[in-house]
Formats: structure tokens, sequence, C-alpha cells
């Protein structure tokens, strides 16, 4: 517009006179003046927008004309709103895995649950119940904002009676919008003659395919969780079920206290380390990505709209490598497959995608690990041969490695060879950060099995553990 009033521009008179006070301030400031406002489109739609404001001063320094370009940066936000909402999930998720790790009792898993819940996302209304597998039935542990009948009616709960029953046998969240055809119980549990409640979604909390409880949130909005929410609240499920398992596994052994003492001070070994990984995952990976979207988007209000437009697209293509390595931090945590397919197919994805990552070829021979076994032996079996081939690429020096599988009726046994550098055993095993040597052992010690490092400077490493069957697996062959 050149030489015409910009008043229709304006979302109202207010927001007018709001602009024209930061223009005028602008006529004492050398240069120019760069902001963010809002506009009115033709249409009465309104925009939010990017002024930059250049005055021309005459020859006696008064000025004389103002030269203002206006930009439509909707794009641009919806970008920054969703990096927020990304780093908001990250962060939440960060806090849920450290407020696991700094604890193994229950009850502080629960309390940073809700609050994380309540607090954090804002969600209105909520109870988390623990299931029980043996007795089939769920029993209320935390809620907040729900009426105090429905609290005082799920105190324990058949899940064949249960509102919730498909959220513990299809382990899959579940939301409901219309209470009176969806789910009359609920509808009377939550007496929706007041309206207050709009929403519901169950969510699974499962550890190695086993259902450890159920998260079931209530809102007032009938929009509250969008697929993209229930998404990153199935993750949270994940990582809560994992910490219930492992704080009902640690209330198990508590009555043996000097076999506490030890395992305690190996999880807090292995806690301790993968936090660092976390926190270096985040600083190095996920800090730098989001650290150069945001100088690209910072770039925009010095570029002309054409080199702008070039820049929106790198800073589409950094947040496709942002959430590309959220995919790949959350597969680093914890492959899916392990449960869903197995150890033998785990193990070859696994070692297909450490070579691409690494260079160094794994020869992989095995002979009898194409069935299932219990999740924890095969946890145990990945993270070990994970941990293993992960101090190769660290330290080793090789292009190859060699890893041999192999069960029968009564035991699994296991063998990862190099040619690479070697080290002193004694000496490693010595400091602190022991390179998962340590957290190997303990795995093995767990399963009641033998664990032996062969490792000299210079002649390479030969790992060898042998684990027991338990009797259960030996009757499924």
């Amino acid at each position: 517009m050149l030489h015409q009033k910009t008043d229709i521009l304006h979302v109202n008179e207010e927001m007018r006179k709001l602009f024209a006070e930061k223009v005028l301030q602008s006529y004492q400031l050398p240069g120019f003046l760069a902001m963010e406002h809002q506009m009115k489109r033709k249409n009465g739609g309104i925009f939010p927008s990017e002024h930059v404001v250049t005055p021309i001063y005459d020859d006696e320094g008064a000025v004389h004309n103002v030269v203002s370009v206006i930009r439509d940066i909707t794009e641009r936000k919806r970008f920054e709103q969703e990096i927020q909402k990304r780093n908001h999930e990250l962060s939440t998720l960060n806090m849920m895995i450290e407020a696991v790790t700094m604890s193994l009792e229950l009850t502080d898993v629960l309390i940073t649950l809700q609050m994380i819940f309540a607090e954090r996302l804002r969600i209105a209304g909520g109870a988390i119940f623990l299931y029980h597998d043996e007795q089939d039935d769920l029993t209320l542990a935390s809620s907040w904002g729900l009426p105090t009948s429905m609290v005082t009616a799920c105190k324990q709960l058949s899940v064949s009676q249960a509102y919730n029953e498909a959220v513990v046998r299809e382990q899959q969240p579940i939301v409901r919008v219309n209470w009176s055809e969806d789910a009359p119980v609920l509808a009377d549990l939550l007496q929706t003659n007041n309206p207050a409640w709009q929403s519901y979604l169950g969510v699974p909390l499962v550890a190695q395919g086993n259902v450890q409880g159920v998260a079931d949130l209530f809102h007032t909005r009938t929009d509250t969780f969008s697929p993209e929410d229930i998404a990153f609240l199935t993750i949270l499920g994940q990582q809560v079920g994992s910490a219930i398992q492992n704080a009902r596994l640690f209330d198990a052994v508590s009555n043996a206290r000097e076999r506490l003492q030890v395992l305690s001070h190996q999880l807090i070994n292995v806690q301790e380390a993968e936090r660092r990984y976390i926190a270096a995952e985040l600083h190095d990976e996920i800090g730098q990505s989001l650290t150069g979207l945001h100088l690209t988007l910072e770039l925009f209000a010095r570029l002309p709209i054409e080199q702008a437009r070039e820049r929106l697209s790198q800073a589409q293509a950094l947040l496709d490598t942002l959430m590309g390595q959220v995919r790949e931090m959350s597969l680093s945590l914890r492959p899916p497959m392990l449960d869903d397919l197995g150890l033998l197919p785990t193990l070859h994805w696994h070692m297909e995608r450490y070579t691409d990552q690494t260079g160094i070829a794994v020869r992989f021979h095995q002979k009898g690990i194409e069935r299932r076994f219990t999740p924890g032996l095969e946890i145990a079996v990945y993270r070990m041969v994970q941990e293993a081939l992960t101090n190769v690429a660290r330290y080793a020096q090789v292009t190859e490695v060699f890893v041999h599988i192999r069960a029968n009726s009564t035991a699994l046994d296991i063998q990862i060879e190099d040619e690479g550098i070697g080290f002193d055993l004694d000496d490693v095993l010595s400091r602190q950060a022991s390179n998962g040597l340590s957290s190997m052992l303990e795995r093995t010690r767990l399963l009641g099995g033998d664990l032996i490092i062969d490792s000299t400077i210079g002649q390479g490493c030969c790992i060898s553990a042998h684990l027991p069957l338990l009797k259960q697996e030996v009757e499924e062959l």
C-alpha cells in the first residue's frame, strides 16, 4: 500500500493506537524497528504479522516519511507452537524418567505421575489404577478432580465388570465422548447430568507386554485428546508401566536385605548411565537441532520474502530431523518389536542398525532362538548384546565382531568376540563406570547364570554368558 492509510488493516482502534505508539517510538531509534503485531485481512480474519518500520529523514533530521513492510507470519507461529509443544513433551518425558530413576518406591512414582497429569498437562480429572494379574482386578491408587461417589465406587474393580475393561484387554488407548451410548456405567459414575465432563481417555500402563495399570483421564472439552496427544500419552504410559513394574519387582525382593543392597547399588549405576545417555542425547542431538531451528527462525526478520521462504523450508527440514531424533531416542530406550516379535527379529534389526551407524560388520550365528522366551530373559539377552556391541564400537577399533547365540532344552549361551585392542579387565571393573560390564554381570547373576570376560591388551575380547532356562521355558519346547 503506497500513500494510503493503514487503518483498515488494524484489528481495532486500540490495536491501531498501540501500533502507532510503537512506530513513534521508533523515530527516536537509529535504523529500523522490527516487531510482531496482529492485522486484519480483507475478509476480516486476523493473522499474526511482523513489521519492519524504517523512518526516512530529511536533511534536517526530521522524519519525512515511513516505509513499513508487513509480513504474514502465520506459518512461522505454527512452527514455533509445534516446537514448543514437542519441547514440552520431551521435558515431561524427561521429568518422568528422572523421577523414576531417583526412586523405586511405587508411592513416589504415583505422586509424580499425578502431578504431571494434573499440573503439567492440566488434565482436569483422573484416576490411576494398578492391575493385579492373578486376581484380574484393578485397585485405585490415586485420583484427582473426580466426584467423591465415583472414587468410593472404584476403590476395587473386577476387570470383567469395569468401565475400562477394554483398555486392559486390548492394551490400547480408548477414547469416549458419548457417555450414554459408549459407556453408560461411566456416565452414572461421573454423574454426567452435570456437564463438567465431556471426554475420557484410558491409557494402558504397559511393561514388556504386560499391563501394570490404567490411567483414566477426564476433561471438560470434547476436543482435548488429539491423535498427537494420544500418541504422546501412550509413550508416557509405557514409561510409567515400566516404572510400576520396576517398583513392584523392587518391593518383591525387599525382604532379602543383603541381596537388596547389592541390587540397589547396581540399579543406581544402570539408572545413572541411562540418565547420562538421555541427557547427552537431549543436549547433543535434540538440543543442537532446536538451536539451529531457533536461529533459522530468528533470521526471518532480517530477510527478504523469497529468502524467508527458503529459510522456512530449512526450518521444516530441521523439524523433521528433530522428530526423527525423538523417534530414534525412543527406539534406543526400548524397541517395541522386542515385545511384539521376540528376541531373534529384534537382534537382526539391532545389528543391521548398528552396522549402518558404525560401519562395523556383525557376523551373527544362532541356533534355537527362533522361539519366544520369557520377557525377562529376552530383554536381558538383548541388553547384553547391545552393551557388548556398544563397547566394541567405542573401544575395540575393529571392522567386524562375531556374535554366537545358541539355545537348547536347558540353557541359552551367548558369545561376543572381537579381535580389537583389548583391555585390562581388573582395571576396567575397578572404575566407577565400567562400560556396561558390571550391568552384564548383574543381569547374568539375576538369571542364575555365569559370565566370563576374557580380554588381554592387544589381543581382543571374548564375552561368554551361560543362562539357564526357567522351567516354564523348558516346558514350552
